[in-house]
């Protein structure tokens, strides 16, 4: 994995400013609009199909805004699949901590209150281990997800586990790697954020910018691992 190039790979390029700049303004919609979220996902698709293929310079364009956004739009839906059984653990664990609090009140017994108490307390320890369990498998199988649409473009091939569990297991030192070095990267983007308080627009522009310079390098790590997994060198 070659870290150092995931994060100097958009300055190689001749047009970085200005496909920086618009991503950054994309980025920023995306805050108050839906429709932008799609365009950025889809762009960092591109990235990883270009580093997969061995382009010299990865950085697209901004053109074909039509499948930046439909390649966007499948991944996101996938992704909102993908976390449905999280939101689900997390309600169902939220009631089991209530209920059993709201039946002891009506119960009228301090002693069964206290004890139905306990029992919702234990229960919603157990969710929150399972809560943290599942949150680990998805920050690994993600990039698996992620990799497997830039390698076949098939909405379909997003919901084929066998293949997705096998991209995370032949790749699960460098995927960990790559959470790693995006975990870092976002500190070192928080830390600059904040030095940059000082300033007027310092904040805004390194968060937009930097965000998505973040994400990019993300992308490019993907598109490392996905040239492993098609058995191509990375030029």
């Amino acid at each position: 994995m070659d870290f150092g190039k995931a994060y100097s790979f958009i300055r190689e390029d001749e047009g970085w400013v200005g496909k920086i700049t618009i991503g950054s303004i994309i980025f920023l919609l995306a805050g108050f609009f839906i429709i932008p979220i799609p365009l950025l996902i889809g762009y960092q698709i591109a990235v990883t199909r270009n580093v997969m293929k061995g382009v010299e310079k990865p950085l697209p364009e901004w053109q074909d805004w039509g499948q930046l956004f439909m390649d966007g739009l499948w991944v996101g839906i996938a992704f909102l699949v993908y976390t449905l059984p999280l939101w689900l653990l997390y309600c169902a664990g939220f009631a089991v901590f209530l209920l059993p609090a709201f039946i002891g009140g009506g119960t009228g017994s301090e002693e069964i209150a206290a004890i139905l108490v306990s029992a919702g307390f234990v229960a919603w320890a157990v969710t929150f281990c399972l809560l943290l369990l599942f949150v680990i498998v998805l920050y690994l199988v993600a990039p698996a997800v992620f990799i497997q649409y830039a390698r076949t473009g098939e909405f379909g091939s997003l919901f084929r586990f066998g293949e997705i569990m096998a991209i995370v297991r032949n790749n699960i030192g460098d995927i960990l790697l790559t959470i790693v070095a995006y975990l870092a990267a976002s500190f070192v983007l928080q830390f600059l954020i904040g030095i940059s308080i000082i300033t007027i627009c310092g904040p805004l522009v390194i968060g937009l910018a930097g965000t998505l310079w973040v994400l990019l390098a993300q992308a490019h790590l993907y598109g490392q691992i996905a040239a492993k997994t098609e058995g191509k060198a990375l030029s």
